[in-house]
């Protein structure tokens, strides 16, 4: 039975905000009228339901901040309600406190902390309970404060990153636009050329970041995936070789001017078919050889692309001789990081920090894997490609 000793709110649990709801689910009316009571006076709205019918029309009408329930319940058990909640993405972080005086308390206590919820058996003492529940609701709001920094953040980033990303290439087509207009018969025919080259690589610039946000949208919304099914066919590697051969040509030829790409693979390899969306897998490669390229230095401009079979898995190697990565930044890499480059306060880099997301994603697609290493020599940076052949 419920001890009702003196129960008193905490500093925790501002009484300056809304008071914290509860939803009580327990068909023991005397039980649930002294609950109620109980957690009334600790400073908490209490909503009342007998049964898991009653509990989700309640919950129709409002999210509570906590589910207080009995395990078991007339038709549907509170355990089988909570597996439901569970589904439902609105109704999914809710915290959930279960009483219950069931004799196999062990091995309910097991089975839903497995699953986030928390356990009291009866008979319990209401101060207990009280703690229990404000303890809960603590820890979600800490997860949402949490969660918001993050959101924020990455906001914050994405602000940055496209004011910037934005900003650059309209600054030269705006400038070159004008400077055309206004100095025009003054202007000789190498400095009418340079400025036209100037507004040309700004609307590219712009262009690429146009289409990177359709490639994510379509990658969000499923038709990344589905056109990867429906377009992968038998090629050779021979054919991957040669397209990145002539993307590269054609993308940074005029760019990385001074620059040295090499593309390697065994002509027997070049034979070898398997079954990609060439489109996609090409798309991949070149982001990554496009990085290799933006976070490189002066003292070496070169770039290897090594194509090697290794068993059953056909492994490209990326290898550029910059800056490279240490550390934590190489698995940030890996993740699906959006508008993220590393360092990027410290360092002018073109781009809005989607290509490698984008890259894993059609990679994954291949039930492939993207991995960033730390070269043996400690030079630069390497990306190993895998892909399997089968």
């Amino acid at each position: 039975m419920l001890n009702s000793k003196d129960v008193h709110t905490e500093d925790d649990l501002s009484s300056n905000e809304a008071l914290p709801e509860i939803l009580l689910i327990e068909d023991d009316i005397a039980v649930s009228e002294s609950i109620s009571a109980q957690l009334s006076l600790a400073g908490f709205n209490v909503i009342c339901a007998t049964n898991a019918k009653s509990a989700i029309l309640k919950l129709s009408e409002r999210t509570p901040d906590l589910i207080l329930a009995d395990v078991w319940l007339p038709g549907k058990s509170g355990l089988d309600l909570f597996s439901e909640f569970r589904t439902n993405p609105v109704w999914s972080q809710i915290p959930f406190i279960f009483i219950s005086g069931d004799n196999s308390a062990d091995t309910l206590q097991s089975s839903l902390s497995a699953g986030g919820a928390y356990f009291i058996q009866k008979p319990f003492d209401i101060q207990e309970l009280v703690s229990a529940v404000k303890g809960q609701i603590i820890k979600l709001k800490s997860v949402e404060n949490n969660k918001d920094q993050v959101i924020g953040a990455f906001k914050k980033r994405v602000v940055h990153t496209l004011s910037h990303e934005f900003r650059t290439p309209l600054v030269a087509i705006t400038t070159g636009s004008e400077l055309l207009l206004e100095e025009f018969d003054s202007l000789q025919d190498s400095q009418v050329k340079n400025l036209l080259v100037s507004i040309l690589r700004g609307g590219q610039r712009l262009e690429r970041l146009v289409e990177d946000f359709i490639v994510l949208q379509q990658i969000d919304i499923g038709e990344a995936k589905i056109g990867f099914e429906k377009f992968r066919s038998p090629t050779k590697v021979g054919e991957i070789v040669e397209a990145i051969s002539e993307v590269i040509k054609e993308k940074f030829g005029e760019i990385y001017t001074d620059f040295m790409i090499s593309l390697s693979c065994e002509e027997e390899l070049k034979k070898q078919s398997f079954n990609p969306f060439m489109q996609q897998l090409v798309d991949a490669l070149v982001r990554l050889i496009d990085n290799a390229l933006k976070f490189s230095t002066e003292e070496r401009k070169e770039i290897s692309v090594s194509f090697i079979r290794e068993e059953n898995d056909l492994k490209i190697y990326i290898r550029d001789y910059g800056r490279g990565l240490e550390g934590e930044a190489l698995s940030l890499m890996e993740d699906d990081q959006r508008f993220f480059q590393i360092k990027r306060d410290l360092h002018e880099q073109q781009g809005c920090g989607l290509g490698v997301s984008i890259a894993n994603h059609y990679i994954k697609y291949h039930s492939g894997s993207i991995k960033f290493e730390r070269p043996d020599d400690g030079v630069g940076l390497l990306v190993v490609v895998t892909l399997p052949l089968n």
